[in-house]
């Protein structure tokens, strides 16, 4: 061992290795926070281009209770796109003016 280069050819090749295997690891790091932005900002562009509904939020209880309906019968119209419905924490609510075109139709 040379006293001004104190590491072997192993050690060397070791640390190299060690090295190369953490690039590597912060590369797919940074490709994952790359993609999560995009997904974030995806998210963000739909989330600001969906229009905010004025006036008072309906429940399907509500809406069924006008529409002189069961709430199953509001459900299944609402997935089959008859009714729209904003979907918030897992909880479906469907403005006033959708819920009166719904009940005069």
């Amino acid at each position: 061992m040379n006293k001004h280069f104190p590491y072997q050819f192993h050690e060397i090749d070791q640390i190299r290795k060690k090295t190369e295997a953490l690039e590597q690891r912060l590369e797919d790091s940074i490709k994952t926070i790359d993609e999560s932005i995009e997904i974030m900002r995806t998210l963000n562009k739909t989330i600001n281009d969906k229009p905010v509904p004025t006036g008072k939020l309906l429940t399907i209880n509500e809406v069924s209770r006008m529409a002189g309906l069961s709430p199953y019968i509001v459900k299944e119209d609402i997935k089959s796109g008859k009714i729209k419905s904003d979907l918030r924490s897992r909880r479906h609510y469907i403005s006033e003016q959708e819920a009166d075109k719904y009940t005069n139709h």
